[in-house]
């Protein structure tokens, strides 16, 4: 039997959170407690000036703020990774099928990967907005109204607080964070349609390596990638990137002898182009017949002396 040291341990380990959560959801009820009964006295004195208002529930999101973050931070780091050996196999899938893995991926990984909850901030912000003025102007009404503002500054800060812990715990990283980081397709979109744009891509998709080990799996090297018409079985062009834009492609075919990359950040369409036009002349002059392959010809413009 192995002893204890000698056994295999899984490459994250996360402490328990509820003590965490308790937490926080004891601080966010104590404060829109305080904050409503807070709210009651400084919001008789709007008649007067706002300032005074503003100044009390200003401070109330402040102290808000600061411990949603301090705590979700505090989550995140009780998380320990060990790096595994990973063993990578390359797949390529259509945009479609990449899309649904990443869903999955980062659904499954949310404890592990870092990433922005734009819905939640929005949320937030929103919540922000109307805990300030909200009870301003629900107050100034009538008097009746006036009863119900505190109530509303109360829910707001308790959806704030809720909105933004959510977006803090996401969006600060892990020990882990690096490792389990992915393309989104949203950041592909632009170069999959460079490739389905031209005539002489016949197929076009995505090209990860997806590394296995102890029950996890990540992604690397995300690539754009297309099939050409004709020569699908020959080669591929994938489209090079720089700041998730792209900016060129780099065609690859058999008997020829170097990649033919070529880019241009204002045209990368017309060095998708070039590229293909470049690699495939290369790659029909030293062939005796090219009669298969004369759509592909005819849609990159290359004539062929006979």
């Amino acid at each position: 039997m192995l002893d204890d040291d000698e056994r295999p341990t899984s490459p994250v380990k996360l402490e328990g959170l509820s003590p965490l959560r308790i937490v926080l959801f004891v601080s966010l009820m104590v404060l829109t407690i305080v904050g409503v009964d807070t709210a009651r006295y400084q919001l008789l004195e709007i008649n007067v000036t706002v300032l005074p208002w503003l100044y009390h529930a200003g401070l109330f999101f402040f102290v808000l703020t600061a411990l949603a973050v301090l705590l979700s931070w505090a989550m995140r780091q009780r998380l320990t990774y060990r790096e595994p050996s990973w063993e990578f196999r390359e797949r390529e899938m259509s945009p479609s099928e990449y899309e649904s893995m990443v869903r999955e991926y980062t659904s499954s990984y949310l404890h592990l990967a870092t990433s922005l909850d734009w819905p939640a901030l929005s949320l937030s912000i929103i919540s922000l907005v109307v805990g300030l003025a909200g009870p301003v102007v629900i107050a100034s009404l009538s008097i009746y109204s006036l009863q119900a503002a505190p109530l509303i500054f109360g829910l707001s800060l308790l959806i704030y607080g809720l909105a933004l812990s959510r977006f803090a715990y996401r969006a600060i990283p892990t020990a882990a964070g690096s490792e389990f980081a992915t393309v989104g397709p949203r950041q592909l979109r632009a170069a999959l349609r460079l490739l389905s744009e031209n005539p002489a891509v016949s197929w076009w998709g995505v090209r990860v390596r997806i590394g296995h080990s102890e029950g996890y799996f990540v992604m690397r090297d995300v690539t754009p990638v297309g099939r050409i018409e004709c020569l699908e079985g020959a080669g591929w062009v994938e489209i090079v990137m720089r700041v998730n834009r792209p900016v060129g492609a780099r065609v690859v075919l058999q008997g020829v002898d170097e990649p033919v990359e070529m880019t241009d950040e204002s045209d990368p369409a017309r060095a998708l182009n070039e590229a293909l036009v470049r690699a495939v002349s290369t790659y029909v002059s030293w062939l005796d017949d090219t009669t298969a392959l004369e759509d592909l010809l005819d849609d990159l413009g290359i004539r062929v002396s006979d």
